[in-house]
């Protein structure tokens, strides 16, 4: 397999237990058009981990992450022998700060079960239920 990039992906949690779902612009030239996905991205050469999420998440949504948890990792085929190492962080929303949509359709807030009916990133689902059931252990 030929290796891929490595994105790095934020499940921002409210009071509610409702989750920051983005969606993805419906461009055929991207990764994944027109799905949900959690606020994330590339990681740039000499970053952490936690760097790219932190920088990613404020770059797509202008809210500056406070404790992040490294929770879920894999490796996706996508295809063509391209293997991207997807890293998911887990974070708590403050209540405070703004969310403002610098990237894809729009944010939003939303229940992790109507994640299931709509187009969604790869096993995204799957994966946020993961992360929340780690979360509340």
């Amino acid at each position: 397999m030929i290796s891929g990039r490595t994105t790095v992906g934020v499940v921002l949690v409210n009071e509610r237990g409702e989750v920051l779902l983005q969606l993805r612009d419906d461009i055929p030239t991207i990764v994944d058009p027109g799905c949900w996905a959690v606020p994330g991205g590339g990681q740039e050469p000499g970053e952490s981990l936690a760097e790219a999420a932190r920088r990613e998440f404020l770059e797509e949504t202008d809210y500056e992450l406070d404790e992040i948890a490294l929770v879920f990792e894999r490796d996706l085929d996508r295809g063509s022998g391209v293997v991207e190492h997807q890293a998911y962080f887990l974070a708590s929303y403050d209540g405070l700060q703004e969310i403002v949509c610098h990237e894809g359709q729009r944010l939003e807030f939303m229940s992790p079960r109507n994640l299931e009916s709509l187009p969604h990133t790869p096993d995204l689902a799957s994966i946020v239920r993961q992360i929340l059931r780690k979360r509340f252990r």
